[in-house]
């Protein structure tokens, strides 16, 4: 899936169709949105729409998954411009990334399996933009990427280089194992 909107959309989907009672569940709040606008529609698998797009979403290993992304990012994002993640994996390990939103790479240690991902980041500034994808269309994995059930929740905040807040989002997310590793595997 390409995408415009710079990596930490992609990162934030890929996330939730890949670490998220159906076998994928996804539940988003837009807490604040200034000088941005973001939507995301999804063809199946959600319950609720809003002003923001798709929304309360099960899906199970497998599915299909279709739809687009748009928004607007109605000034630059300059050098010192960051995200920054805080997210409880299971209630109670913490999962804090900060890092910078161009200019560089962010460094992501993932707890539990102990995994370094260094990803690079686009050269600064991001300019103020409106964006549309091709609509996307990709399969879920057949089967869960860890045997075992795994909840995520907490916020993701992107401020812009002076610290103000362009977007901040609470997220919900729940991955199941699939039904073939619960059935034959235990």
């Amino acid at each position: 899936m390409a995408c415009k909107f710079g990596w930490w959309v992609g990162v934030a989907l890929c996330f939730v169709t890949t670490v998220a009672d159906a076998d994928i569940y996804f539940d988003r709040k837009i807490e604040e949105l200034n000088g941005a606008s973001f939507r995301l529609d999804l063809n199946n698998g959600c319950s609720l729409k809003d002003q923001y797009g798709s929304n309360k979403c099960t899906f199970k290993w497998g599915d299909s998954l279709s739809g687009q992304v748009s928004g607007k990012l109605s000034k630059d994002l300059e050098k010192g411009s960051e995200i920054e993640v805080d997210l409880k994996i299971d209630r109670f390990i913490p999962f804090n990334v900060k890092c910078p939103v161009c200019g560089g790479q962010c460094k992501i240690h993932i707890p539990v399996v102990d995994k370094e991902i260094d990803i690079p980041l686009p050269p600064c500034p991001i300019a103020a933009t409106d964006i549309s994808t091709e609509p996307f269309n990709f399969d879920i994995p057949a089967e869960a990427p860890v045997d075992a059930t795994v909840a995520v929740s907490g916020e993701i905040t992107l401020r812009d280089q002076t610290g103000a807040h362009v977007a901040k989002v609470h997220i919900d997310a729940k991955i199941s194992e699939s039904n073939f590793m619960q059935t034959y595997l235990k």
